[in-house]
């Protein structure tokens, strides 16, 4: 894995799910402060289950594997995730990733940390009982 630098988040990559005005998270994803961006190798892992959920991932390009490891070679296919995708949202609740995450081809991919995803849930719902209370 190697780290990059990226002055975008996911909302100005052009061919992302985030891109689309039906996806909310095109509103809020420039409001993220903390994010890191990481290029993965083919067959590198992103993450392996059983260790700790820390945040989520987003797929700027690449072919990220999302599979439950058994004694085959392959393991068990959940998804293929794509460019503009989330993902490891699903092992937040556990705390620990409940499955693995390889990259399939060289990937980009940005992790947002669980601390960030908090401030802006935060956020998100101060503004909105803001907006809620105040009278027209």
């Amino acid at each position: 894995m190697k780290k990059k630098s990226f002055e975008t988040f996911c909302t100005q990559y052009k061919n992302s799910q985030f891109f689309t005005p039906a996806n909310p998270l095109r509103l809020i994803g420039d409001n993220l402060m903390l994010k890191e961006f990481f290029t993965y190798s083919k067959n590198e892992f992103i993450y392996r289950i059983g260790e700790p959920a820390t945040g989520v991932f987003c797929i700027y390009s690449g072919d990220i594997k999302i599979f439950k490891p058994d004694e085959s070679s392959k393991g068990l296919n959940i998804h293929r995730a794509k460019a503009g995708e989330i993902f490891g949202f699903n092992s937040i609740a556990n705390g620990k990733f409940t499955n693995s995450a390889k990259a399939m081809e060289t990937s980009d991919i940005c992790f947002v940390p669980l601390t960030e995803m908090h401030r802006l849930i935060r956020f998100i719902s101060s503004t909105t009982e803001l907006i809620l209370s105040s009278k027209c």
